[in-house]
């Protein structure tokens, strides 16, 4: 029985120390970028779909399949993209899920390693690798919800500057919608 445990244990910790990576990037990105969740998972949305259908010249065949699978996975990234703060915390914290997290990133990078697989090129590899990173990046954010709490450090640096030049120049920010 310990058997079957100890590895479901090692994925839950590798799955918390990843989301907790993407959940600093995504920090570090609303602190010192002004990039907010809603735009990086946008961002993560086109960059995935453009590697997905950039590669070699197709076939029309290829062209049909390539543009199909775009629009499907287009559509469960827009859909997993537009899920509310509530449903997002309540799958984060199930045990179950961590597994699964952790597995599907397992299935993703052997996925990108048998869609490459003759190995002709080594632009080939980084490619697949590259894409099937922003999905599994993508796939924890969607997971995170910070209800809208603004940057911490972009407010102190704000502060210092007024503090050093007054108030009188410094435009009032505009409201980021969320």
């Amino acid at each position: 029985m310990w058997g079957m445990i100890a590895p479901m244990f090692l994925l839950i910790a590798y799955d918390a120390w990843f989301s907790g990576r993407v959940e600093s990037l995504l920090k570090w990105l609303d602190d010192w970028l002004s990039i907010s969740q809603k735009h990086a998972e946008r961002g993560m949305i086109a960059g995935y779909l453009m590697l997905l259908i950039h590669g070699l010249p197709w076939t029309p065949a290829e062209a049909a399949m390539r543009i199909l699978v775009a629009g499907s996975l287009g559509y469960l990234m827009w859909f997993m993209h537009r899920r509310p703060a509530a449903m997002r915390n309540a799958t984060r914290r199930t045990p179950w899920y961590s597994a699964v997290r952790a597995l599907l990133q397992v299935f993703m990078f052997s996925l990108a390693a048998s869609a490459s697989w003759p190995f002709k090129h080594w632009a080939d590899v980084t490619h697949q690798v590259a894409q099937q990173l922003i999905y599994i990046v993508f796939f924890y954010a969607t997971d995170i919800a910070f209800d809208g709490s603004r940057g911490r450090k972009r407010k102190l640096a704000l502060a210092e500057l007024k503090k050093m030049f007054g108030v009188e120049w410094i435009p009032k920010p505009i409201p980021a919608p969320r």
